[in-house]
């Protein structure tokens, strides 16, 4: 088949229900691919996955035992059945709590088993026509991995429940959460940093929002950029500089493959400067744009304040100068012991700087 004959909606036509599905499909960007359900789906793009931040969320049971609660929420389950390319998603919807049952432990050896939304079609040879909250049990092993899910096509998983050997309960510190978040054709894709759209979902333009990293990210046809992200921790490694019991204070974040770097180097009694000092970068720099935006201080602290500038003398370092206003024209010269002064304690290096990464893809 090519184009379908009967698009949605003809009046007074009859329609499939596999026209509705793909509308519901469009909507929510599956691509005409083939699907294969796992334990994490990295390549359904928004049309596979709960609705809701606590949408079909997996707990322990409110007096533990060897059941799970399933939370009440609505779901996109795209259709994963080798014979049905083009069956597009489901709407699957649980309007309450779900307790489901955990088999009995092993008692040797412990194993993993996943609790799935489920939806069956006889239409592509199924065994009912319904939707379902159900699990699949592992098997039991000294190193236990995921139960295959081929027999399960049309499922969203929603979580991971390590079964120890010989367990009575299951605890929240049992269950590990691998739902994905369904998000509709334009939406911003919510993921985590693994589980990033892949395959015949991307498209030049498609955003995601990481909810382990909190970053923001677009995909430009090559790669993925990131756009926003928080304040990231850096400790730089210290070139011709002894920190002593000196203090750093550095961050950076990241957008559109620039990074901005900003913190405080304060000199403590025992720390000293030997020459040419540097920074080590967090990210690597692009060396062709070695001019830096932004600005650099130092503080002879009560006596002087100097502007310096910051130069990329290599992918992984900033070098700092100090600005010699001696002669016609400013130059830089390189620090040391006494340039731009003689260091002593509680003087300060301020760095708030802008500088092209070497790549622009996360």
């Amino acid at each position: 088949m090519t184009v379908q004959s009967m698009p949605w909606a003809i009046q007074g036509a009859s329609h499939p229900a596999e026209n509705a599905r793909n509308v519901l499909g469009a909507m929510f960007g599956v691509p005409v691919a083939a699907h294969t359900a796992a334990a994490s789906v990295t390549t359904a793009g928004g049309g596979h996955g709960v609705v809701g931040a606590t949408d079909l969320a997996v707990s322990q049971n409110g007096t533990p035992n060897m059941s799970v609660n399933v939370a009440a929420g609505r779901a996109i389950v795209r259709s994963g059945g080798t014979s049905s390319l083009l069956a597009a998603s489901y709407a699957f919807l649980n309007d309450a709590t779900v307790n489901v049952s955990i088999a009995a432990a092993d008692p040797t050896n412990p194993r993993r088993d996943l609790v799935i939304a489920q939806v069956r079609d006889t239409n592509y040879g199924e065994a009912a026509n319904d939707a379902r909250i159900t699990v699949v049990t592992g098997t039991p092993a000294a190193s236990p991995s995921d139960p295959a899910l081929t027999s399960y096509p049309n499922c969203v998983v929603l979580a991971r429940v390590a079964v120890a050997a010989a367990a009575t309960t299951i605890l929240t510190a049992n269950i590990t959460d691998l739902r994905t978040r369904a998000t509709a054709l334009g939406g911003r894709v919510a993921c985590t940093s693994t589980t990033r759209p892949t395959g015949a979902s991307l498209f030049n333009g498609l955003g995601i929002w990481e909810t382990d990293t909190f970053r923001s990210l677009d995909y430009d046809g090559t790669g993925w950029v990131i756009m926003a992200e928080p304040a990231q921790a850096h400790t730089p490694t210290l070139t011709n500089i002894t920190l002593g019991n000196g203090s750093l204070a550095f961050a950076y974040h990241r957008s559109d493959g620039w990074c901005d770097l900003y913190g405080r180097f304060t000199l403590g009694s025992t720390s000293s400067i030997g020459g040419q000092m540097g920074f080590s970068l967090p990210v690597a720099g692009n060396t062709s744009f070695s001019s830096l935006n932004g600005s650099i201080l130092i503080q002879d602290t009560g006596t002087a304040l100097y502007a310096a500038f910051g130069y990329l003398t290599s992918t992984s370092r900033l070098d700092i100068y100090a600005m010699n206003a001696a002669g016609t024209y400013t130059a830089l010269t390189a620090t040391s012991a006494t340039v731009p002064h003689t260091w002593a304690n509680t003087d300060v290096i301020d760095i708030a700087i802008r500088y092209r990464m070497t790549t622009r893809y996360s």
